[in-house]
């Protein structure tokens, strides 16, 4: 009995102890925060700068002072030690985010097990050193918290064993070892995300291997560059379910990383954005686990029917932005399970338009074929994508898919739908009725269509609707306040392009959100609509030719957020007023603007603009440019052209250093070339053309300004000779010199304008971007085939040089022949001497050639004959002389591209060629009449040859080897001597 006795006081005691620790931090409380971990929330908060009051309730006066019911604080409820502290800030809230200095006390929290300070604003200190102390931390989330410094061998994380999750994403932290990670044993999940691992000391794939419990690897936006294509043995093969190396740029070689496709347990794979080429390997198939592919924005060229057959778990799947083609109607069959596809911007076909196993896709929510070619009916496509009993589709993008017909199948089912976009196909008829239906539609593409008939009344009904995008179709008609009248979540309304007209009253409230709007072509004038002032939201306004013809308002250019301008194409008169400098468009160009812009363009010089667009051009302003740009420093794109300007370039236009288009032409402007545009390296497109520009042509031109595309000096008073240096711009397609007085030589470097040795670009427009605020395209004047026009919409397709009427001198550089995508050459009336190059006929593209008024001779190149896309020549007014080549290009010329040349001959001249050789008789014929006349100048000259050292020989040999014969030689020859003098 004592025994048991003896036995329950010891065991009261050990519980006693357990529950209440002899230790100077025993509590009567359990689950009370404890003292020395208290006061080291406080210092720490001290040292934290909290804009937001956000740990408000961190203070010795909240409940008791327990930080164990303080905010972001989590406590063991049995020991009261902190365990957690949850401390990160809304991404998109930065107003909330903590700065200052992480204090060391936090290493007194030593059962902390979650330190979470991401989205905060710390300013680029470095990561805590006091880190490697908190040995049993398992999660540390310290992504997009601005922490900066640098990760060395001997760093602050490399004690962390125990560590799980380690996020160190989105920081300015400078990564010079990943070796500290391969201590971290114990790691799950690795983000290191926006960290420059391109220079790190040791291989991050050989390091990252040593963690074998990894399970996700996230290493977007990395710089690694290159991955290795084995790994043996693969540490993490059973683990691995997350894998991202999107955002890298990494190189195809070699072409796919091998040891990916052992990693059978991944269910997220994220390659986008990088440089893998070739084949998509067929062991993809082989990840039947997949969630989530994403090979977007590679260079995938091709891949195996089969190479996705396996996946039939995948959720998300996206190949767009590839270079893949073929076709795809077989391809996906088993695929169920998507929720996401994206196949947009392939060269990707579906053979008789989307394939019927669609409509088993019945969890599909987003669907993107946007340049794929269904060559589909539209009706057929959406009655296939509808056939599903609970249609889910929340998103359809089909644009530029080729798609046709009517849109006349009903849309009812289709009532979860909030995007449509169809633009840039061929979809003719009336708007469907039946849109009305889609009442969750928010955003709504049909531009670039042939939508005929008028906007449907019962647009108005669609009341979430926050986009609209009709631009460019066939409609026509009027338009009332009742279609807009409950579309107040509007905020972007795109209509130009259309014979609209809008009848609403002065007073008319258009919707409040609008912050967007385009009524390029509709019929709003000729008042200025007053209607614009209440929308106080706008940023971008387009009224192009709208048929308005009064003066601008001078509140439109003062609206607080309007960003983007364009007015162009109206009868707009007066002067031009102020600008707000917040605007970074302005487009008012063909109208009748008149006055200086002095004013306009010298107010205010102190204050920066933000003006990155602004297009005068086609107006009547006159006067002096004046020489306030200084203030206008991030201008991208002037056009002043077709004006009255007088007196010379202002110097200060060359500060202007982000420049990519200067258009001065058709004013009266003289004087020389400022030597400050040699500043603006960034120029694309340099036009002074139709001045009267003076002095040489400066040698800068090539040197400084290597991107120029376009360089058009047409119509000017420009002398001397072209500068061997402006060859250096090897991206020109359009060199323009003509009409000047250019003398001297070709240059013979020529053939440096490597954008004209061939045709790159597959079409489309010279786009210049602005920051997302809006494009602006290039135009450019072209004399081509005789006739001067203006080229916008296929201005890339355009490889052009004019040096016509100039004084130039010498012989056609053989270099020239080399620019075979070279499609107009013009050298006309200069003063150009010798033959047409014989190898002329491997400029392929050409399609216009002019050089007449010259002094060439010789013969027309028969390697012409083989210039197919040729359709204009003129070889008029030179010396040439020969029989004119005789071929199907040649024969659709008349005689007045031949005038001129007295010794030519052949059709379509009327002096025939009876006493001149036809091709195969004078040496320039072709097959075996040629090889035989080849041979017979060859035994020709060989016989020549042996003759002479046959008769050489037999005269001095003679004298050198006969003593006798070498006396009478020359006595005869003194004989000779002695009778011609004495006559």
């Amino acid at each position: 009995m004592s025994r048991l006795i003896t036995l329950s006081l010891i065991t009261s005691t050990l519980l006693i102890l357990i529950i209440f620790p002899l230790n100077s931090t025993a509590r009567l409380h359990p689950g009370d925060c404890r003292p020395t971990e208290r006061q080291a929330l406080l210092n720490f908060k001290q040292n934290l700068i909290d804009v937001a009051d956000r740990l408000v309730s961190w203070s010795a006066d909240h409940d008791h002072g327990d930080c164990c019911n303080w905010s972001n604080v989590v406590c063991d409820s049995v020991t009261g030690h902190v365990l957690e502290l949850q401390l990160s800030s809304t991404s998109n809230l930065p107003e909330q985010a903590f700065s200052g200095v992480i204090d060391s006390s936090l290493s007194k929290l030593e059962q902390l097990t979650l330190l979470d300070l991401s989205d905060n604003a710390f300013g680029g200190i470095p990561l805590p050193s006091f880190l490697s102390s908190m040995k049993n931390l398992r999660v540390l989330n310290l992504a997009r918290s601005g922490f900066g410094g640098s990760i060395t061998a001997d760093d602050q994380l490399d004690n962390l064993s125990n560590l799980r999750y380690l996020s160190l994403q989105g920081n300015y932290i400078k990564v010079e070892t990943l070796e500290w990670l391969s201590s971290l044993s114990s790691l799950e999940l690795l983000d290191l995300g926006f960290l420059d691992l391109g220079s790190v000391s040791d291989s991050w794939l050989d390091v990252i291997n040593k963690l074998p419990l990894l399970v996700e690897l996230r290493l977007s936006y990395c710089q690694l560059g290159q991955v290795p294509e084995f790994l043996n043995p693969v540490n993490f093969t059973s683990s691995m379910s997350v894998l991202d190396l999107s955002h890298n740029n990494i190189s195809s070689q070699p072409p796919f990383p091998k040891w990916v496709l052992d990693l059978r347990s991944l269910t997220y794979l994220n390659l986008a954005n990088n440089r893998f080429q070739g084949h998509i390997p067929e062991g993809i198939q082989n990840l039947s686990s997949l969630e989530t592919l994403d090979l977007s924005w590679n260079s995938f060229s091709s891949l195996s029917p089969t190479s996705f057959s396996s996946l039939i778990r995948l959720r998300l799947f996206n190949l767009a932005f590839n270079n893949l083609g073929g076709d795809l109607s077989g391809a996906m069959g088993d695929m169920t399970s998507l929720v996401e596809l994206d196949l947009s911007s392939n060269g990707f076909q579906f053979v008789g338009g989307i394939p019927n196993y669609f409509s088993t896709f019945c969890n599909l929510k987003l669907l993107t074929l946007s340049d794929v070619r269904l060559k589909q009916d539209v009706n057929q496509a959406f009655d296939v994508l509808s056939r599903c009993p609970a249609n889910g589709l929340k998103t359809i993008r089909m644009s530029n898919c080729q798609l046709f017909g009517s849109l006349n199948i009903s849309l009812a089912k289709f009532k979860n739908l909030d995007t449509l976009s169809l633009s840039k196909n061929s979809i003719s008829g009336p708007l469907p009725k039946s849109l009305t239906d889609l009442g969750s539609l928010k955003y709504l593409e049909l531009y670039s269509n042939k939508f005929h008939g008028t906007l449907p009344t019962r647009f108005g009904t669609l009341t979430n609707l926050e986009s609209i995008d009709i631009s460019d179709n066939l409609l026509e008609g009027d338009v009332y306040e009742i279609h807009f009248s409950n579309l107040t979540k509007l905020w972007m309304f795109r209509a130009s392009g259309n014979l609209l007209r809008l009848e609403v009253g002065s007073d008319w409230a258009p919707p409040p959100q609008l912050n967007d709007l385009g009524l390029g072509l509709w019929r709003l004038g000729p008042r200025f609509p007053s209607w614009l002032q209440s929308l106080k939201l706008l940023n971008s306004l387009n009224l192009s030719n709208s048929g308005i013809s009064s003066h601008i308002p001078s509140w439109v250019f003062f609206n607080s957020v309007l960003y983007s301008i364009d007015l162009s194409s109206n009868l707009l008169t007066g002067p031009l007023p102020f600008i707000s400098p917040i605007t970074s468009i302005l487009d008012l160009s063909n109208n009748s603007l008149s006055g200086t812009i002095t004013n306009f363009l010298c107010y205010k010089p102190k204050e920066d603009k933000m003006t990155q667009v602004l297009n005068l051009g086609g107006n009547r302003f006159r006067g002096e440019v004046p020489d306030c740009w200084g203030s206008w420093k991030y201008l991208e794109a002037v056009k002043l052209s077709s004006n009255r300007f007088t007196g010379s370039i202002p110097w200060s236009i060359g500060t202007s250093v982000f420049l990519d288009s200067l258009n001065l032409r058709n004013n009266k402007l003289s004087g020389h070339i400022p030597s400050s545009l040699k500043n603006c390296s960034k120029l694309v497109a340099l036009d002074f053309s139709g001045n009267e520009l003076a002095g040489t042509i400066p040698a800068w031109i090539g040197e400084n300004l290597r991107k120029l595309m376009i360089l058009n000096f047409r119509n000017n008073n420009f002398h001397g000779p072209i500068p061997e240096q402006l060859c250096e711009a090897n991206s020109l397609r359009i060199l323009d010199l003509a009409n000047n007085n250019l003398i001297g030589r070709i240059p013979k470097c020529v053939n440096n304008f490597t954008a004209m040795v061939q045709m790159n670009d597959s079409g489309g427009t010279i786009l210049l971007s602005y920051n997302g605020t809006g494009p602006f395209f290039e135009t450019a004047l072209i004399m081509i085939k005789g006739k001067l026009s203006e080229y916008g919409s296929i201005l890339k397709l355009v490889r052009s040089i004019d040096l016509s009427e100039n004084k130039l001198s010498g012989e056609i550089p053989w270099g020239m022949t080399r620019l075979e995508g070279l499609q107009s050459l013009n050298l006309s009336g200069n003063l150009l001497t010798g033959e047409i190059p014989e190898d002329v006929g491997a400029m392929r593209s050409l399609e216009s050639i002019d050089l007449s008024q010259n002094q060439l001779s010789g013969e027309i190149p028969r390697s012409m004959s083989g210039m197919t896309f040729l359709s204009f020549l003129n070889f008029s007014d030179n010396k040439l002389s020969g029989r004119i080549p005789s071929s199907t290009q040649f024969d659709g010329f008349n005689a007045s591209s031949f005038a001129g040349n007295l010794n030519l001959c052949g059709l379509p001249l009327a002096r025939n060629c009876s006493n001149v050789p036809a091709p195969g008789q004078d040496g320039i014929g072709n097959g075996e009449e040629d090889e035989g006349h080849v041979y017979e100048q060859w035994y020709f000259y060989v016989s020549i040859a042996i003759g002479f050292i046959v008769g050489f020989w037999g005269v001095v040999g003679s004298l050198a080897l006969s003593r006798s014969w070498r006396y009478g030689y020359f006595r005869f020859i003194d004989s000779l001597w002695y009778k011609f003098r004495t006559g």
